[in-house]
C-alpha cells in the first residue's frame, strides 16, 4: 500500500515527502530542496531523491520532481505532525519570499505555519484591493485578525476584500454572511445611524447634530476600534 511503502522510507527521504507534499501547488525547483529541509544539506537531499525515485515514490522531471500516484498526497497529510507540518510551511514560505514569489502564496504558507499577523500584513501591504486573493485565504485571513484581536480598520479591509471578491466567484452566502457587518460600520461612522435616531428633531437640526453626535463618538472610540472618520465614510 502507500502508506506502507512511506513507512519504509529513511527520515530524510519521509522529510523530503512531506516537504514537496506541502509545497505540491508552489511547485518547487530542485536547488531549493535544502532550504525547504530541516537539515539543509544537499548532499542528503540528493540521497533522499535516490531512495524516492527507486522507490518509485517520486519521478524525476525537467526542473524537479513529482509524486508518481497523487495518493501519496493524501496518506502524508494524513499522517503528517502537526509541527513539522507549520516548520514546513514556514520554510515554504521563506523559500518563496527569497525568490520574490506571489505574496498570495506566501500569505497561505505563512498562515499554515502560523505566522497568521505576519501573512495579514503581508496581504495589506501589497494593496488588497488591487489583485484579490482567492476567497478561501481571504476567509481565512479575517478569521485570523478577528482572532488575534487586530484592528478594526484591518477587520474592515479584509472584509472589504470578500465583499468584492465573492460576486467574482459566485459566493453569494459568502457575500450574504459578511455584508451586514459592512454595513453596519458605514451606517455607524457615516452618521447615518445617529441620523435616524434623531428622528424627533426637526429636519433643519437633525443632519447638524447626527454629524456632530458622530464626531464625538469617533473621537471617543480608541485607536484599535476606529474605521472611518465621519467625512471619510461619507
Amino acid at each position: 500500500s502507500l502508506h506502507s511503502r512511506l513507512l519504509a522510507l529513511h527520515a530524510d527521504a519521509r522529510e523530503l515527502c512531506e516537504v514537496l507534499c506541502l509545497a505540491d501547488d508552489d511547485p518547487m525547483m530542485l536547488g531549493d530542496y535544502a532550504a525547504l529541509t530541516a537539515h539543509g544539506d544537499n548532499r542528503r537531499v540528493y540521497g533522499a531523491l535516490d531512495e524516492l525515485c527507486a522507490a518509485r515514490i517520486l519521478l524525476a522531471e525537467a526542473e524537479g520532481y513529482r509524486f508518481s500516484q497523487r495518493g501519496f498526497l493524501a496518506v502524508l497529510n494524513e499522517a503528517m505532525d502537526a509541527s513539522q507540518r507549520a516548520a514546513i510551511h514556514n520554510r515554504i514560505a521563506a523559500v518563496l519570499l527569497a525568490r520574490g514569489t506571489d505574496p498570495h502564496s506566501r500569505a497561505h504558507h505563512l498562515l499554515l505555519g502560523g505566522q497568521e499577523r505576519e501573512a495579514v500584513q503581508l496581504l495589506l501591504n501589497d494593496q488588497l484591493q488591487s489583485r484579490l486573493p482567492p476567497l478561501s485565504l481571504l476567509e481565512s485571513l479575517l478569521a485570523a485578525a478577528e482572532r488575534l484581536g487586530m484592528s478594526a480598520r484591518v477587520r474592515h479591509e479584509l472584509r472589504n476584500a470578500i465583499l468584492s471578491k465573492a460576486p467574482m466567484v459566485m459566493a453569494a452566502d459568502v457575500f450574504r454572511r459578511e455584508l451586514p457587518a459592512m454595513l453596519a460600520v458605514l451606517q455607524r461612522d457615516s452618521g447615518l445611524g445617529a441620523y435616524h435616531a434623531l428622528g424627533h428633531l426637526p429636519e433643519a437640526d437633525r443632519l447638524t447634530h447626527a454629524l456632530a453626535l458622530t464626531q464625538d463618538r469617533y473621537e471617543a472610540t480608541p485607536e484599535t476600534e476606529r474605521v472611518y472618520e465621519p467625512l471619510e465614510a461619507i
